[in-house]
């Protein structure tokens, strides 16, 4: 018997006497994220991260959001009351099994506050969600410079002054 025999039988024999563990372990979600990306910021300022987040597996809670780039961040939600837009936290937020939150401008977001150096465009910055079930997940978010439209619904096109325009020929 070679050496490597040994070790292999090894490796089966305590597979087998682990498998029933294993095999009754809980299950934790799986989180999938599609389309991340924040908005640069300066040192000291604010910035805002969106995507797409998927809980595949199971039920499960965020329970909060962190990055490295910022001294405080959570996940905050806009909503429009009377013309006016307001921002409020949605932590800790549930996610049932197969569930997603598209997180956009003006809708839900991760605020990222106080930031601890100026994000810059085309970097990759750390964003950390600890859910109850499946734990810390951190995505790398690719910072834009861009400044988004506000949602279809509060944009009011200007009147449009017809009286000095002549049409034809």
């Amino acid at each position: 018997m070679t050496v490597r025999t040994v070790h292999l039988a090894g490796f089966l024999a305590l597979l087998m006497c682990c498998w029933p563990a294993m095999a009754q372990a809980p299950r934790t979600s799986r989180i999938d994220i599609n389309n991340p990306w924040a908005r640069t910021g300066i040192a000291g300022g604010m910035s805002a991260a969106y995507c797409t987040l998927t809980v595949r597996d199971a039920d499960d809670r965020l329970l909060s959001v962190s990055s490295p780039v910022a001294e405080q961040a959570g996940l905050h939600e806009t909503t429009e009351d009377h013309g006016v837009s307001r921002m409020r936290s949605v932590e800790p937020m549930a996610f049932p099994a197969g569930s997603t939150v598209v997180m956009k401008p003006g809708s839900t977001h991760v605020m990222l506050m106080r930031l601890t150096r100026a994000l810059g465009e085309n970097e990759k910055v750390p964003v950390t969600f600890t859910f109850e079930k499946a734990g810390a997940v951190t995505f790398y978010f690719p910072v834009a410079k861009v400044a988004p439209l506000p949602p279809m619904e509060l944009m009011t096109p200007a009147p449009m002054d017809h009286k000095d325009h002549k049409h034809g020929g």
